[in-house]
């Protein structure tokens, strides 16, 4: 569960291979954990005949390989931005637009919420729960004009909700482990003020 709990982390990215804390004794067989802990799991690619000192995950088939400590290097995730999106200066605030929750509990929101914005921003979120669980995401608050969408770790639309100003507090649950949450702002329609939308996360 956790292999797979990795290789959702990093689907889509160009990344190929993570360290994964562990290393072997004087270039032997014989692995253990940098933490101490009991070795006591092994997900080996029997195929592999390579040797080294540091234990990494293939991060598409899951396996597990010894690699040289040094040579192997992690490239970092660009994400491709559509040329119609326009995302604010890099502040950190409690919206965590544009990242990845690497456990859930947690929580989203548009930009700088509860603040109000002169301009709403797109934002993106990709969100994990660990193991066996489901991922709930919990709409506390709604009061805006964009449209919002969930996907699937495949890309499949499983939740749209756009087109009412307000609405009250509702849930979306995906049917994996695994969700993608896009947010496009939108243009108001009616007298009241975008004021954005607020999201709690918590494993189901």
């Amino acid at each position: 569960m956790e292999v797979d709990y990795i290789k959702n982390i990093y689907r889509g990215t160009n990344i190929s291979r993570i360290y994964i804390g562990a290393q072997s004794a004087l270039m032997t067989d014989r692995l253990s954990w940098i933490d101490g802990t009991d070795w006591d799991f092994d997900y080996m690619n029997p195929l592999d005949t390579n040797r080294g000192m540091c234990l990494v995950m293939d991060v598409q088939g899951g396996r597990w390989v010894l690699v040289s400590s040094g040579l192997q290097k992690i490239i970092p995730f660009t994400p491709e931005v559509s040329s119609k999106e326009t995302h604010p200066e890099i502040v950190l605030d409690s919206s965590n637009c544009n990242s990845t929750f690497v456990l859930s509990p947690g929580s989203f929101s548009t930009f700088r919420w509860p603040q109000v914005p002169d301009v709403m921003f797109y934002c993106t979120w990709r969100v994990a729960a660990l193991g066996p669980y489901r991922v709930g995401i919990f709409f506390d608050y709604w009061g805006t004009y964009g449209s919002l969408t969930i996907y699937d770790e495949f890309g499949t639309n499983i939740g749209e909700f756009s087109g009412i100003y307000e609405r009250e507090p509702f849930a979306s649950f995906t049917p994996f482990n695994y969700a993608t949450v896009k947010y496009e702002p939108g243009n108001a329609t009616g007298g009241s003020r975008d004021t954005g939308f607020h999201a709690v996360i918590r494993p189901v």
